[in-house]
């Protein structure tokens, strides 16, 4: 297991939840971010595994981000749009 830690902003008009989901598990909540503010989520993820995000937003809006090789861990950043589908990575420190 590899830490990471992840910043999100939420743009977006309501509270979001974000998940992890390591292939073949459940999805694990990492932690939930007000609107219009940023949060830093740490957590564990497998090792080689390319992260797999998943948001929902507080009215049952889902969107799982497709799944992107930050392979080692490290700090990655989330910007979460009002159209959760544009959400996306910004960048890998």
């Amino acid at each position: 297991m590899e830490w990471y830690n992840l910043r999100v902003e939420n743009r977006n008009l309501y509270e979001v939840s974000v998940y992890v989901v390591p292939r073949g598990q459940r999805r694990v909540l990492v932690g939930a971010v007000s609107p219009g503010r940023y949060d830093f989520l740490e957590f564990q993820y497998p090792v080689g595994l390319p992260l797999a995000v998943e948001l929902e937003n507080e009215i049952g809006d889902r969107y799982r981000i497709p799944s992107v090789p930050f392979i080692g861990g490290g700090r990655v950043e989330l910007v979460v749009l009002d159209n959760l589908r544009r959400s996306g990575y910004i960048r890998r420190q």
